[in-house]
């Protein structure tokens, strides 16, 4: 029984870790989301010059039309998309962790469950 209560406060552990992983999570995405919205904004009210440049013109290239050094506002453009970068690049790092911990919580359920049954 010993055994189980050390596996229990392990597990209390991770289930700690993980609730600060996941609320990290969610202000990573929310700045990521806002920053995405801020681009996207920009973006539309340069739709007719950005249709000049070429009519079926993509997302990504948009973006570096909008981020070339002669343009009044591509100092801004940069800020929200570095932003939106390191804020997805967080978030979606601290998905891989969230997965990890989940995993480790889960075998520590299945030992804890395979002791009671077996004592």
């Amino acid at each position: 029984m010993a055994h189980i209560e050390e596996i229990k406060k392990d597990c209390m552990a991770l289930a700690e870790e993980l609730e600060a992983k996941a609320r990290a999570y969610c202000v990573y995405r929310q700045k990521a989301s806002d920053a995405k919205i801020k681009i996207d904004v920009i973006m539309a009210t340069h739709l007719k010059e950005l249709r000049e440049v070429r009519s079926n013109i993509g997302h990504e290239m948009a973006l570096i039309h909008l981020m070339e050094p002669h343009r009044e506002d591509s100092d801004e453009i940069e800020g929200y998309y570095r932003d939106y970068s390191e804020n997805s690049d967080h978030y979606k790092s601290l998905e891989r962790l969230i997965g990890a911990l989940e995993t480790r919580i889960s075998v520590y359920q299945s030992i804890m469950k395979f002791e009671r049954e077996n004592t």
